[in-house]
């Protein structure tokens, strides 16, 4: 995040904005599923890292 607020690589790995973590972490329900965990990114086929 200090060079780039976010990133994807040709449609694969996509590394979330600090604009779009809450937003993503609330969508795949992040605490119910990985309760701890926060996610940063996905790989553009619902896997969450």
């Amino acid at each position: 995040m200090k060079y780039t607020n976010g990133f994807s690589i040709g449609g694969g790995l996509i590394i979330y904005g600090t604009d779009d973590i809450i937003e993503r972490n609330e969508t795949w329900e992040v605490t119910e599923y990985a309760n701890g965990y926060v996610a940063i990114d996905d790989d553009g086929s619902g896997k969450v890292f």
